[in-house]
């Protein structure tokens, strides 16, 4: 897998920091084929670049793996959600496509994705300001070794507090990549409130994962003013029923 870019070019030079205390939490990770915002189907992807509802360059994004449900009825679909953004929008939705039974009991796409969701245009571009924060030495624990870090399922335990506390309350995701010799932690979140979409984008790299526990994390992080939701819808018998002007 290539290594996920670092920044965007128009993000300000990164400032070291002071060091700080280590965040408190660990996460546990799971073997994924995919990552992030690459859990969204090529398929729609296309359908949300191709109605404008997805424009400029994207920035941070996330979604949830796509899982299979079952209604009351019997029929089942395909469910996924997710959120994105660039310098010039935030964008939230919810998909589905329905899924039929086969002779075999597997189930195959019976329809198209649709897609439901908002959207909130930043009222001027929004350039994120970069930061480089390291952590102080840690000290061995009474048996020796590294000390020992509480789990968490709470990705932003990982940041500083300086960091973590300006997305507190809002949504958050984490992943790690990694291949011979190198390795990357990846965190993303976001919040909305007031009239701001709040932005973090936050990577630290190293040599193998293990090593990823002592390196510096270097953020990204943006507050940017927008306008009310605008909400769309694509797929179905509509292609676009209400897309904010370009």
């Amino acid at each position: 897998m290539p290594l996920p870019e670092h920044s965007k070019g128009s993000a300000p030079a990164a400032r070291d920091r002071s060091p700080v205390k280590r965040a408190p939490g660990r996460l546990n990770y799971v073997e994924s084929d995919r990552v992030g915002f690459e859990h969204v189907p090529d398929e729609l992807i296309s359908q949300l670049y191709g109605s404008s509802v997805l424009r400029g360059e994207m920035w941070v994004a996330s979604a949830e793996p796509p899982v299979a449900r079952r209604r009351t009825d019997g029929s089942h679909f395909q469910h996924v959600a997710a959120w994105w953004a660039s310098d010039e929008r935030f964008v939230q939705f919810d998909a589905t496509r329905e899924l039929t039974m086969t002779a075999d009991g597997r189930l195959r796409p019976r329809s198209s994705w649709e897609a439901r969701g908002s959207i909130r245009e930043f009222r001027e571009p929004v350039p994120p300001t970069r930061a480089t924060w390291r952590y102080e030495v840690q000290l061995s624990s009474p048996a020796g070794g590294r000390p020992r870090r509480p789990k968490t399922t709470e990705p932003l335990d990982l940041l500083p507090r300086a960091v973590a506390g300006q997305l507190a309350g809002g949504s958050s995701d984490a992943w790690k990549t990694s291949g011979r010799g190198w390795a990357i932690e990846e965190i993303v979140a976001y919040r909305v409130d007031d009239g701001h979409v709040h932005l973090l984008r936050a990577l630290r790299e190293a040599t193998s994962q293990r090593a990823l526990e002592t390196a510096d994390w270097v953020t990204e992080a943006a507050d940017a003013r927008c306008g009310a939701a605008l909400p769309f819808s694509i797929g179905g018998t509509e292609r676009a029923s209400s897309t904010p002007p370009s």
